[in-house]
């Protein structure tokens, strides 16, 4: 019977260094016998340095994302009114300077100007009827 299995590495940096304390774990309870040891290009003990570090960078990123997070709900908290507030502004700014929209570029708004096109339908003699 013919393995096909695949065996993928998470991208996910927890799942990583997870996966790299298991190896680690692993490598020293088989001693001399691990086969880690035939990759001269993999240094274990040099990975077991970096590992806390890693973690710990990975902790600290967690603890700033959560405050980060807590942060934006704080101050969504705050835009409600403050869309609000522009809204109701430019509404009122429009209808005053109704003939002039672009005064309200002075109160800070965006305005931007579109032309109605009117659709213009060709008009085809019917060969047949010449008098229509």
């Amino acid at each position: 019977m013919e393995n096909n299995s695949k065996i993928k590495l998470s991208t996910n940096v927890p799942d990583l260094l997870t996966n790299l304390q298991t190896l680690i774990t692993k490598h020293k309870s088989e001693g001399e016998s691990s086969p880690l040891h035939a990759l001269p290009s993999v240094n274990i003990p040099q990975m077991e340095a970096i590992l806390p570090k890693a973690l710990a960078l990975q902790k600290e990123a967690e603890e700033l994302k959560a405050k980060t997070d807590a942060k934006y709900r704080e101050r969504d908290n705050c835009i409600e009114p403050i869309a609000e507030t522009l809204r109701l502004s430019k509404n009122l700014l429009k209808v005053i300077n109704e003939k002039n929209p672009k005064v309200l570029a002075e109160w800070g708004f965006n305005v931007s100007y579109t032309t109605n096109k009117k659709t213009t339908k060709k008009v085809t003699k019917n060969k047949k009827n010449p008098e229509e």
